[in-house]
């Protein structure tokens, strides 16, 4: 069975503005002014717009649009910090006593590849006592901050909790009376007397 898609909404140029705008702060009266509407009759013209099923139907697909990028966008960070944090050396090198071997980056992954932040090459060349020209060259290579990548990784996760204390004078504890705390004022004075305060 074919499925034929739904029609977009047809709009005019100032309800597709309108739509446009309220996106924006999801305020229909700031919104009906900003497309043009008369700002004397903003607010219940946008009431009316915002009954208009067109519009509806287009804000409410500019919303489900909105929220699927979102979780693209989510996901995409979430895995750069992790390619970051859990990047190892040894997918990028290999080292022995006779030196230093870098992995050519076309063997790398993409992802291994985002956790580079800094790779460049000097190149200078020398000659020897025999007239031999004798070439040089120094490779620097960097990765991004593991550690700044983890911590915010164990946030997004809940692993770390921050934790605020509050402490009186000195660090002491906080003194706070019951009629202090309910703000109860008589003839300009703090009401004292708890017990009366509670059975008042």
């Amino acid at each position: 069975m074919v499925t034929t898609p739904k029609p977009r909404p047809v709009l005019t140029i100032k309800q597709a503005r309108f739509v446009d705008e309220y996106m924006i702060d999801l305020n229909g009266t700031q919104a009906a002014i900003r497309a043009g509407y008369s700002a004397r009759t903003a607010g219940p013209g946008a009431g009316q717009l915002l009954k208009n099923i067109k519009i509806l139907e287009a804000i409410s697909e500019r919303v489900t649009f909105r929220s699927v990028s979102s979780d693209i966008m989510r996901e995409r960070v979430l895995r750069e910090y992790a390619a970051t944090g859990f990047a190892n050396m040894s997918d990028f090198a290999e080292w022995d006593n006779d030196g230093l071997k870098l992995t050519p980056s076309d063997e790398l992954t993409r992802d291994q590849i985002s956790a580079v932040s800094d790779i460049s090459m000097d190149e200078h060349s020398v000659r020897d006592r025999e007239g031999n020209t004798i070439t040089n060259r120094k490779v620097k290579f960097k990765l991004a901050n593991k550690q700044a990548a983890l911590d915010s990784l164990a946030k997004h996760l809940g692993m770390f909790i921050e934790r605020t204390e509050i402490t009186g004078a000195g660090g002491g504890p906080i003194q706070v009376s019951i009629a202090e705390s309910f703000g109860v004022v008589v003839e300009g004075s703090v009401v004292s007397d708890s017990k009366e305060l509670l059975e008042g």
